[in-house]
């Protein structure tokens, strides 16, 4: 299994259990607090999440050093973030 949690210390934890020692990655968001994470129902290795400057950031969580899309979505802090398996991605805030 792959967990992962995102934090207001401007981390998100990932984990993969598959492999011995459960290693963990930690991926740093500049500046930003992570306020929601969630899957990519779509396609599984994608995290969305969202920031309190009021951005949403994608990334696979294979690289999680590389951001494959971000946009500033709200004026504020975004609260959530959810993607459907009809390819629509939700944000409130």
């Amino acid at each position: 299994s792959v967990l992962f949690s995102c934090s207001d210390d401007k981390t998100i934890a990932i984990l993969d259990s598959r492999f011995p020692g459960d290693k963990i990655v930690h991926k740093t968001v500049p500046d930003q607090s992570v306020e929601s994470a969630c899957w990519n129902v779509n396609t599984p290795s994608q995290i969305a999440y969202v920031t309190d400057k009021g951005f949403l950031h994608l990334f696979d969580a294979r690289m999680p050093d590389k951001i494959l899309t971000s946009q500033q979505v709200h004026l504020s802090s975004v609260n959530d973030v959810r993607i459907s398996n009809k390819n629509l991605l939700y944000t409130c805030s």
